[in-house]
Order: structure tokens, then sequence, then C-alpha cells
């Protein structure tokens, strides 16, 4: 796994029409791990914005942290570190 910080992840982007989806391939090919986040309008309590990270792991097992949670707030942290951040702040999904 690459041992980079957040604040280094050149995000890949896809623009929809009311969301923003940015996605980065841990070991740069589709086929490994990823982290997503999701900026994005929602009906849920009227329409107000919400930002949620994901992180789907190789066995295709994924955690969800939504609630305004956005990890490229804590540009610090190291790509392991932020995948247990994400798996901790699960509270969609949570691995199963």
């Amino acid at each position: 796994m690459i041992e980079c910080k957040i604040e280094a992840i050149n995000w890949s982007v896809l623009e929809g029409k009311d969301d923003i989806l940015f996605y980065y391939w841990i070991d740069q090919t589709e086929l490994s791990d990823r982290i997503t986040v999701l900026d994005r309008l929602t009906g849920y309590s009227g329409y107000i914005r919400d930002i949620e990270t994901g992180y789907r792991d190789i066995n295709n097992k994924f955690w969800l942290a939504s609630g305004n949670f956005d990890i490229r707030d804590y540009p610090e942290l190291t790509i392991v570190e932020a995948i247990e951040k994400i798996k901790k702040n699960s509270n969609t999904c949570t691995g199963k």
C-alpha cells in the first residue's frame, strides 16, 4: 500500500448535475481498494449539501461515513490512518 498522506493525493473527479465525486485508487489500479468523497445535494431534511467519505477494500467490503465527514479535512493522515478514521466514523455502511 502506498504510504503517502491525504494532502498528497491527486483525486480523480467525476461531476454530475448536483454532485461531485472525488476518488482515489490506492494501488493506482481499478483492481485495488479505494477512497471516495462524495459532495452531493440531498433531499433529506430539505435540500442541503452533504459530504460523505467511503472506503471499499479489495474484498469489496464498504464503509461510509456520512453527515459532512470529509477525509480531505485531515491532510496530515497517512492512507492507512485515513482508512482507520473512515472505518471508525462509518455510520451508514460498516464493512458488511
